[in-house]
């Protein structure tokens, strides 16, 4: 009881949901217990009865300062999408503590966007309009209509319209992923610049379609792209070529010509330093005579046997990397000692899967003296098993086993797999680094 007017309940009998983090926990605690832990209890309070109007009562402790307010709201950006979900369950909760708490949730609400269907994108696109004079404030846009080859073909058309037009009120953005082929610009699109966007991730996309954006993103650091529809059209109604300054390209089954990559490439190929191909067949040879001289780190996904090829092509393709310091693959054909001949004898990170056949090369390449200049081996996927292995001592994986079941046999020949390439890295002087998972590569 406060002044005989209004009841603030303790935050110590508030039923609090498991599982949550404490942040969570207390952003989403609803009502006047909010204002108790923040000091704004005695400046806006809530009359019982009174159908939840604000009023005011008099008291010599301020409100929350903004920027204050603005800190203990800050949410990261969220990659999962239960996260992300999480955060705006939280936001809209704490829209309902006071004015000042719903300035400062609808800006967190708004730096990260996900729009999946017409109706959502239709009413946040007509709040944009009506509320905010046709500027979003977002900072991040994740645009996909799973739809897209199941729905009427004039909502997946309007989806696409709204989301072209929903993009063009968003100048402060520094990540946009459209997916499912959402965005669509013609050279009439009237498009702003967006001189804060770093990232950009498109899957299913006609790449001359993307263009007017690309040309506005002259600061743009990553480019990702996946199943892309490339086409000539890309060079007939595109030019000059864009002029983002990229450091970070990931392109994953996707098709593209000579002209495409000189196109897309030709004013940032000195500024890109990462590169990460998967299933692009012959493009790898086009951006290799393009950006080849510049790319310090190589990724390749997923090189079989058509990677190799009969006539070599794409392996030929690997030596025109000439500035190349760091390499890592997935996996790799038998014949996997060709592509480690036509690698340029530069590098000084190599990054591997645990597993026999790549192993296998790798310890006889090192053995050979390959990539004199090489520092450093990531060897990625390893078991948790072979390190924890209670077998004991054995000299080769031929060794005569005891009536052991099938995991210990495993378990033996990694165990010896991994001794085997520890041996030739410490005799050349290379430091070994086992990583359980892939992404501890770095890539």
């Amino acid at each position: 009881m406060l002044n005989g007017k209004a009841v603030v309940c303790d935050i110590s009998t508030t039923p609090v949901k498991p599982r949550l983090t404490f942040k969570s926990t207390i952003l989403s605690s609803r009502g006047q217990n909010m204002r108790q832990i923040i000091g704004e209890s005695n400046s806006l309070l809530v009359t019982p009865g009174s159908d939840s109007h604000l009023v005011t009562s008099p008291s010599s402790s301020p409100l929350l300062p903004a920027e204050i307010l603005a800190l203990i709201l800050r949410w990261d950006r969220c990659e999962e999408i239960e996260a992300w979900r999480e955060m705006v369950n939280t936001m809209v909760s704490c829209s309902l503590v006071s004015k000042a708490w719903y300035e400062a949730a609808r800006a967190v609400l708004f730096q990260d966007i996900r729009l999946y269907n017409l109706e959502s994108l239709r009413l946040l696109l007509r709040t944009v309009r009506e509320r905010f004079g046709g500027h979003c404030p977002a900072h991040a846009l994740h645009l996909s209509y799973p739809w897209l080859y199941l729905g009427p073909r004039e909502h997946v058309m309007e989806f696409r319209a709204l989301a072209s037009e929903f993009v063009a009120c968003c100048s402060k953005l520094r990540h946009i992923e459209g997916h499912n082929g959402t965005l669509n610009f013609s050279s009439e699109t009237s498009l702003p610049e967006y001189p804060h966007l770093k990232k950009l991730t498109v899957s299913s996309q006609y790449l001359h379609l993307l263009a007017p954006l690309l040309h506005r993103a002259c600061n743009l650091k990553s480019f990702e792209v996946r199943w892309g529809c490339s086409g000539d059209k890309l060079l007939e109604h595109c030019s000059p070529p864009p002029s983002f300054n990229l450091s970070t390209l990931s392109i994953s089954q996707t098709e593209l010509s000579a002209s495409e990559c000189k196109w897309l490439f030709a004013l940032s190929f000195q500024s890109i330093e990462s590169l990460e191909v998967d299933d692009v067949d012959v493009s790898l040879c086009y951006l290799a005579e393009i950006i080849g001289g510049f790319v310090k780190n190589l990724y390749i996904r997923r090189a079989d046997r058509d990677f190799i090829g009969s006539r070599g092509i794409k392996i030929i393709s690997l030596s025109g990397f000439t500035s190349l310091r760091r390499f890592c693959v997935d996996e790799w054909d038998p014949r996997w000692a060709l592509v480690g001949d036509n690698l340029p004898s530069s590098l000084e990170t190599f990054a591997i899967p645990f597993c026999m056949k790549v192993v296998t090369n790798v310890v006889n390449l090192l053995r050979s003296n390959w990539q004199p200049s090489l520092q450093s081996l990531d060897v990625y996927g390893i078991p948790l098993d072979v390190h924890e292995s209670p077998l004991g001592a054995y000299e080769s994986p031929y060794y005569e086993l005891r009536p052991l079941d099938f995991l210990q046999s495993l378990q033996l020949m990694d165990r010896w797999l991994r001794d085997e390439l520890q041996r030739v890295c410490v005799a050349r002087g290379i430091r070994s680094n086992w990583l359980t998972i892939q992404n501890d590569t770095g890539n």
